[in-house]
């Protein structure tokens, strides 16, 4: 009779992993009798204390950073006797200028998506379903929706945001919808 594997399904079974499991592990608990080679500390031990109890017993610091010390309170008392120090510069008038994030640096519409929508338009005029269908301007395949956004977009940029130039067809058609 072939026994077919049987030695690899024994290797796998959850009850030998289960088994296996435990016998990996360092034990918890080690008798510090043992522990130690040197008779005083093995003498002035005492495993009911903590480590750190012990080895003060002992003359040596539980942490390296026991001996670094902390600010006293009246350190703490003498800063709070000083003045207080001006943290904002707030102008006489009381209004603050905000600082230019940078959206604000950057213009509201982008100069690549200026050229795409000026440039569909330019060969379609406004009408934004036939704008859709044309594979060889609307290369990023937007829907008429989109492209009607986008010119809504264009015409209420300001003069100094519209960066592209655009043809006369173009100038009629905003002329025209103002």
């Amino acid at each position: 009779m072939v026994k077919h594997g049987r030695a690899k399904k024994g290797r796998s079974s959850s009850r030998r992993n289960k088994a296996m499991k435990g016998s990996h592990q360092v034990p918890k608990y080690k008798n510090p009798k043992g522990l130690f080679k040197d008779a005083e500390v093995k003498a002035t031990w005492d495993p009911k204390m903590s480590a750190r109890k012990n080895l003060s017993k002992l003359g040596l610091a539980g942490a390296a950073n026991d001996d670094i010390k902390r600010p006293s309170q009246q350190a703490f008392e003498t800063i709070g006797a000083l003045d207080p120090v001006e943290l904002y510069d707030v102008p006489a008038d009381g209004r603050v200028r905000a600082k230019k994030k940078h959206s604000d640096i950057l213009l509201p519409m982008s100069v690549s998506k200026q050229e795409y929508i000026v440039k569909n338009v330019t060969k379609h005029g406004t009408n934004f379903k036939k704008m859709s269908m044309d594979i060889k301007t609307n290369i990023e395949q937007e829907t008429a929706r989109q492209l009607e956004k986008l010119w809504l977009k264009f015409k209420g940029l300001k003069e100094e945001e519209r960066v592209v130039d655009w043809g006369e067809r173009v100038e009629e058609l905003l002329e025209e919808e103002e």
